[in-house]
């Protein structure tokens, strides 16, 4: 679940502390794709702190194969034109190998991957989609101690490959829920695939499916932008998740995987000033749970990711 700066906490996609009130401003216009297809996309945004956090919901209409002249990507470069493609110029990577333990670095950037446990918190290994492997996180539970774990990313070096300043970032992974995945209360609260930072600290770049709603967030020197699919993750089905922050834009994409492979995307995109989004070369990345500075899981507020996950990435500037 989002945790906001005041120590609260928000329910993914929801304006905090006081959700859309009278300072809210809602506009819908329609977008016309490159093949001709419209699209109506609305956007709700209210002012917060030093930023403007907006939510908005867009289904997208269309094949992949409209998506490299869509008229509303704007200059961004299209910097994740290819969801159903795995990028060949990721910084992270990650993929387990067969003992479920070791996890290897198919990126870029020089990390080490290790693992923070609780109460012996084990992922198993399991097939991912399109014949990759996957991790098994651990089961959802009610109880108050329960096992636990997610993976730990560190630079190896003090050169920091995974902090974009103000570059933009593909962040994102491969999901499949399990049928009971996450609650409105206690610990396991939350479903996170990807995080960066925590939203009390200067920077974060997160990525979680809480409630089945793939969502997105980023923190930076000039505000906050929260951003949630409009579809529901059915539990056992694979989905292939992205979120991109372009300049002043974030966007989350989802596409289902079927026996056909990689179906048409699901898109949400608002847009607010974010700023630089810059981190101290020590602060990790958590695969599948939240963490501590330190690399420790949160007891309190775990978001412990029940189901499988596949093909973290993270992606540094534009692609090449």
């Amino acid at each position: 679940m989002w945790q906001n700066r005041w120590g609260g906490r928000a329910r993914a996609g929801t304006m905090d502390p006081d959700s859309i009130g009278r300072d809210a401003v809602t506009t819908t216009r329609q977008v016309r794709t490159g093949n001709g297809h419209v699209r109506s996309r609305r956007v709700t945004g209210r002012l917060l702190g030093v930023g403007l956090a907006l939510v908005a919901t867009l289904t997208a209409c269309g094949s992949s194969s409209d998506r490299s002249d869509r008229s509303d990507r704007g200059d961004r470069g299209d910097a994740d034109a290819t969801t159903s493609a795995l990028p060949t110029d990721a910084a992270l990577l990650l993929e387990p190998a067969d003992d479920g333990d070791t996890v290897e670095q198919l990126g870029t950037a020089d990390v080490t991957v290790t693992w923070s446990r609780i109460d012996d918190g084990r992922a198993r290994p399991t097939p991912g989609p399109d014949g990759t492997r996957a991790l098994d996180m651990p089961d959802f539970t009610t109880q108050a101690a329960y096992p636990r774990a997610a993976l730990v990313v560190r630079n190896a070096t003090d050169r920091d490959a995974l902090s974009p300043g103000t570059q933009d970032v593909m962040w994102g992974a491969d999901f499949q829920l399990d049928p009971v995945s996450t609650s409105h209360s206690g610990p396991d609260n939350g479903d996170n695939l990807l995080q960066r930072g925590l939203w009390g600290q200067s920077a974060e770049y997160k990525a979680e499916v809480d409630l089945r709603r793939a969502s997105c967030a980023v923190h930076g020197t000039e505000g906050t932008l929260l951003v949630r699919a409009e579809m529901h993750a059915e539990p056992g089905t694979w989905y292939r998740m992205r979120c991109l922050r372009h300049s002043d834009e974030l966007t989350v994409t989802v596409r289902e995987h079927t026996s056909d492979g990689w179906g048409p995307e699901t898109e949400a995109t608002v847009t607010g000033p974010v700023g630089s989004l810059d981190f101290p070369p020590s602060m990790p990345v958590a695969i599948g749970g939240k963490i501590s500075p330190t690399g420790g899981l949160i007891r309190s507020a775990t978001d412990q990711f029940n189901g499988s996950i596949a093909n973290p990435v993270i992606r540094i500037g534009t692609p090449s």
